[in-house]
């Protein structure tokens, strides 16, 4: 499980955990850079950054 707040890739894409949803498969919600979101990306397609 990936902690809200943390610096992700998803798609080639930096990004940051601002949402997640535990019942089921997870999925997370992730903020871009250039302030869109991506809603409901699957746990397999997160990739958390080496702080």
């Amino acid at each position: 499980m990936v902690r809200l707040g943390t610096r992700v890739k998803v798609q080639g894409r930096d990004g940051v955990v601002i949402g997640r949803v535990v019942s089921g498969n997870p999925t997370y919600d992730v903020r871009l850079p250039d302030g869109s979101m991506l809603k409901n990306v699957p746990e397999r397609d997160v990739q958390p950054l080496a702080a």
